[in-house]
């Protein structure tokens, strides 16, 4: 590893730091931020490469974390920032030209990256491999549209039995309204052009199936920025406290709780008004 001020040459990250110290009254945050093609070694890997290998840490003495992103995340999608060459994981690297170079997401992705990464497939494709989204913060969906139909088709077969009077009950429960931010049945009409989202609790892809006591209902923006998270991961992320988070779980718990009771006396009434004499219509 050589040193960018004076050209010597250092074999460890301890020998940079008190180098920088003794030889140029200086610090490595103050390095680095100086001299972007500087290296660092890698405690895990031990190979010396540039700093942009390695994610930012302010609690570091160097200002950046011990291990290089790739042995944080071994086999993990990079893609370096094409304005500053800083690798992040594909994940990251929309949301740092917006906060570090000021690029909005959509000129990110179609000015400057030109492709994206699909997590399912972990492949990098053509962007009109993805469905646009009216969002301007994440633009395109998170996975490619091969990936989203078999998805799609996967959901289709295992929500097949939500039917009408599921869908019915459930919107009843719900009051008609995101449970989220509140937007109504009528309101999403207008904004989005279509209706709330009877969406998984615990979504799809972690195994959850469309049933009573696993749905809740959202808008179109809510359901985006929720994702695959958890109802209380998502509103703590969202900087609600705790005691927020509770009330709204427990509000949740009552209203599926709610749906399940009438749903059985829906169908109880249904059942009896075909077969008015069998056994199972008795209160007894």
């Amino acid at each position: 590893m050589k040193c960018e001020v004076c050209g010597n040459i250092l074999k460890s990250n301890r020998d940079l730091l008190e180098h920088l110290k003794t030889a140029h009254s200086t610090d490595p945050i103050s390095y680095f931020a100086n001299h972007p093609t500087a290296e660092k070694f890698c405690s895990k890997c031990k190979l010396s490469l540039p700093i942009t290998n390695f994610l930012s840490d302010k609690s570091n003495n160097y200002g950046y974390r011990t291990q290089c992103i790739e042995c944080m995340k071994p086999g993990g999608a990079n893609r370096k920032c094409p304005i500053c060459n800083r690798v992040f994981k594909w994940s990251a690297v929309i949301n740092h030209m917006k906060l570090e170079h000021g690029i909005p997401p959509i000129d990110g992705f179609n000015l400057q990256l030109k492709e994206k990464y699909c997590p399912n497939c972990k492949k990098v494709k053509d962007l009109n491999c993805f469905a646009k989204l009216q969002d301007p913060e994440k633009v395109y969906f998170s996975w490619c549209n091969d990936c989203n139909l078999d998805r799609n088709i996967k959901r289709n077969v295992a929500d097949n039995e939500f039917d009408l009077f599921q869908y019915l009950v459930t919107r009843l429960a719900f009051s008609d309204k995101c449970f989220i931010c509140n937007i109504s049945h009528d309101e999403s009409m207008e904004k989005y052009a279509e209706p709330l989202h009877i969406d998984h609790m615990k979504s799809f892809a972690k195994g959850g199936a469309l049933s009573l006591d696993n749905t809740i209902l959202l808008c179109r923006t809510c359901n985006l920025m929720k994702g695959t998270k958890g109802l209380g991961e998502f509103l703590s992320e969202s900087g609600s406290t705790a005691l927020i988070i509770e009330s709204k779980l427990n509000k949740l718990a009552d209203i599926q709780r709610w749906a399940e009771v009438e749903l059985k006396r829906v169908l109880k009434r249904n059942m009896y008004k075909k077969f008015p004499n069998n056994p199972i219509n008795s209160d007894s």
